[in-house]
């Protein structure tokens, strides 16, 4: 079981690795002027409907990301055996990185597309939640022990 444990726990920490790198794709992109930079800087409405759509993705994917685990997995760990629950907390995890790397992304070629510093401050947002679910053994064995509880 602890092998499998932390066989679970060095995948996860390859995935938030590889989802840190991405998350700074975009910037090497825009700096090395492979995307377009300041196409709509001088275009208002563009920068708006820029700026609200980054801002209602990090408002709605930040809460999400950092909830989603009570409100997918804790309510139904009773069902599930060891394996399934560490199936199901790695689904939930890539998940939940993959939603704040999305929102990360969108806030960067906004700011790039636009120069307004809002897309920038959203994906610094995001971009620190990212930081903030880095995968961990106490976690891990915190979900394992509700599900036994549970169980």
């Amino acid at each position: 079981m602890e092998k499998s444990i932390q066989k679970l726990l060095s995948l996860l920490r390859i995935e938030f690795y590889v989802v840190l790198v991405s998350a700074f794709i975009p910037v090497l992109l825009g700096e090395l002027n492979l995307i377009p930079v300041g196409e709509l800087a001088d275009d208002r409405k563009a920068e708006y409907v820029f700026n609200v759509v980054v801002i209602l993705q990090m408002i709605i994917t930040v809460p999400l990301a950092l909830k989603i685990f009570s409100l997918n997995t804790k309510k139904s760990l009773h069902r599930y055996t060891l394996e399934n629950a560490l199936l199901t907390y790695h689904r939930w995890s890539v998940l939940r990185l993959c939603l704040l790397l999305a929102s990360t992304i969108v806030g960067v070629v906004s700011y790039y597309f636009t120069f307004s510093t809002t897309g920038l401050l959203c994906a610094a947002i995001t971009f620190l939640t990212i930081i903030y679910c880095y995968p961990s053994s106490h976690h891990l064995h915190q979900y394992i022990d509700d599900c036994r509880n549970d169980g």
